[in-house]
C-alpha cells in the first residue's frame, strides 16, 4: 500500500523531526546524482574528499541511465535518530501526563531504548507484561 506523503497529518510538536526527515530524503536523492555532485564540486572543490568518501561508502554506481547506491546504513541511522527524538519529544511535551498512560507511549519508550542501544533491546528491569501497539508486541524473552 502506498501513502501520499502530503496526506500525512502530524501533531505540530513533531514538525522539527519531519523537516529533518525531509531534508535527509532530499539530501540522499541529490547527493546520489553524479550531475549534482559535479556542479556542487565546481563551486566547493574542498568537498571532493568528502564526496569521494561518500560514494565509496554507499557504493554509488551508474547502471545504464540510473544511479544506484547502498545507502541503507544511513536509513537505519536516521530511523534510530527519529525513534529517539519522537519519544523524547513526547516525554518533555505538555501532553506527557496524558501520554504516559497510553500504550503507544510505553511502546515508543522501548523502541527508543532499542534504537539508542544499537537496535538491541536490553530491557532492565524486565517487562512485567507485554506492550502492544497495533499488531506489534514487545515482551520479555521466554
Amino acid at each position: 500500500m502506498e501513502t501520499d506523503y502530503l496526506d500525512l497529518k502530524l501533531d505540530p510538536i513533531f514538525a522539527p523531526i519531519k523537516k529533518i526527515f525531509e531534508f535527509f530524503i532530499l539530501g540522499i536523492g541529490f547527493v546520489g546524482q553524479k550531475k549534482f555532485q559535479k556542479n556542487f564540486l565546481e563551486s566547493h572543490p574542498c568537498m571532493t574528499p568528502f564526496v569521494i568518501s561518500y560514494n565509496s561508502e554507499v557504493n554509488l554506481r551508474e547502471e545504464g541511465s540510473s544511479v544506484t547506491s547502498d545507502a541503507g546504513l544511513y536509513w537505519i541511522t536516521i530511523g534510530r535518530m527519529m525513534a529517539i527524538s519522537i519519544w523524547d519529544i513526547m516525554r518533555f511535551s505538555d501532553y506527557h501526563n496524558f501520554l504516559k498512560k497510553e500504550e503507544i507511549y510505553k511502546f515508543a519508550k522501548h523502541i527508543r531504548n532499542g534504537a539508542a542501544h544499537d537496535n538491541k533491546f536490553d530491557i532492565n528491569p524486565p517487562i512485567r507484561k507485554p506492550v502492544t501497539w497495533r499488531n506489534k508486541t514487545i515482551r520479555k524473552k521466554k
